[in-house]
């Protein structure tokens, strides 16, 4: 990891921050722990921006979250949050995914972790719901020989399926169950050299002659 450097007077000293403050910018976990804050309004781990290099997020706030979310659910705006895939969960093949309702609308949003966290202690008369995502490939069910092989596709809509019974609506608010999945690369093309593009035409030529001794003997 590529640390950024700050002199001294551009950040401030080291204080402690507890559980449901910040999380790690990359991985979204909670972070609790010292943190510095530079002058440009970032937030580092450790007692300095080089010290681990890991940057923080602030939580949004009890007061911002029901701002936030309240007119969401209510179906004044669409979703605010787009799920980035981090590299421990493109490794694993797998991430979580977090669902708020209103259960008086039965509206549905889509948030993070710390977001879905605070929602729960704040938040009254509200469903919540958290789904195992499959993201790595292949998508499409497929065979391998006789044996049929599910692809993520499925058993991403399987379990929106079996949530329904807990968050009513969420088949219709998910309907990609694609979104996120990386499938395995495809396999490299054969390079076309000049030898190639000699060769075909070699052969090209070869049959044009074959056809031309032909019409002769008409």
């Amino acid at each position: 990891m590529k640390k950024e450097y700050y002199p001294e007077t551009k950040y401030s000293k080291a204080k402690f921050a507890k559980t449901g403050e910040f999380v790690v910018k990359d991985t979204r976990d909670l972070y609790k722990g010292l943190f510095v804050e530079t002058s440009d309004k970032r937030y580092f781990s450790g007692k300095s921006p080089m010290d681990t290099g890991i940057e923080l997020e602030k939580v949004v706030s009890s007061l911002n979250l029901k701002a936030i979310i309240a007119p969401l659910l209510a179906g004044s705006l669409g979703g605010f949050f787009k799920k980035i895939a981090t590299s421990s969960e493109r490794e694993n093949g797998v991430l979580k995914r977090y669902f708020i309702q209103d259960k008086n609308n039965n509206k549905i949003t889509e948030v993070d972790k710390p977001t879905y966290l605070q929602a729960q202690k704040d938040l009254v008369n509200t469903n919540f719901a958290q789904v195992d995502w499959i993201i790595k490939g292949p998508a499409e069910d497929m065979m391998f020989g006789k044996y049929p092989y599910e692809g993520s596709e499925s058993k991403n809509k399987k379990t929106i399926q079996a949530l329904e019974s807990q968050m009513k609506g969420i088949s219709t608010f998910i309907t990609d169950y694609k979104y996120l999945v990386e499938d395995p690369a495809a396999a490299e093309k054969p390079q076309l050299t000049s030898e190639t593009f000699t060769e075909l035409d070699k052969n090209t030529q070869l049959e044009n002659d074959r056809k031309a001794n032909f019409d002769l003997r008409k």
